[in-house]
């Protein structure tokens, strides 16, 4: 057999074994049709299949959320100046890290726009528009954390072995937990969200802390 076919056939099978090992069906967490399966705190509705929080201190907590390692797909968008976050590796505590939902140019936090991964990497300009739809991506393999929008990478971050934490920021860190939504002021809007959970192995998290930097 010709030497190239089998690099080309080996270098398939390799590819179709990483796409089906540990690659679960994906998760639908917003049904596009009611708030069931989540916990409301604050005003939320579903309205034409798409579900709007009002600010201020509106959250949604996924009721049995409990995840590691995983990639959260979501569209969403700001109305009026919304602000909001999505938050992951977190309880009713509040622990774990938070990504910023804010396209409003003249509110007072400019240095944290869409994408921000919330006190440890800022986005200082905005990569969608309020008003206007965009897709984002939040993606947890073992220390490692992605933040993408519009298919454009804003954020990656590997959490270090000890990482520096200000008081006031120190639940900030990976462990599991689940997924919430928020609305801190105005109004946050959501038409799909789906979670797809990995597997990553512990000599690939060896390999991410050896490069970490806080």
């Amino acid at each position: 057999m010709n030497k190239h076919l089998i690099i080309a056939l080996a270098t398939s099978l390799s590819l179709a074994g990483l796409a089906s090992c540990g690659q679960p069906q994906t998760e639908v967490l917003f049904n596009g049709k009611d708030l069931s399966g989540w916990d409301v705190t604050g005003k939320a509705q579903v309205t034409g299949n798409i579900l709007q929080l009002y600010g201020p201190d509106t959250r949604l907590l996924l009721k049995n959320g409990d995840y590691t390692d995983f990639e959260l797909t979501l569209e969403a968008r700001t109305v009026e100046g919304g602000q909001g976050s999505v938050a992951f590796h977190t309880d009713a505590s509040g622990k774990g890290y938070s990504v910023a939902l804010d396209n409003n140019r003249q509110s007072a936090a400019w240095w944290r726009k869409t994408g921000s991964l919330l006190a440890v990497r800022n986005v200082v300009k905005s990569p969608a528009k309020d008003g206007e739809w965009f897709d984002m991506t939040i993606r947890v393999a073992g220390k490692s954390i992605m933040v993408k929008v519009n298919n454009d990478t804003l954020v990656e971050y590997i959490e270090p072995a000890a990482p520096f934490r200000l008081p006031a920021h120190e639940q900030e860190l990976l462990s599991q937990g689940t997924i919430t939504l928020t609305a801190d002021e105005g109004c946050v809007e959501f038409r799909s969200i789906n979670l797809h959970q990995l597997d990553c192995s512990k000599d690939e998290l060896a390999r991410q802390q050896a490069n970490a930097q806080d």
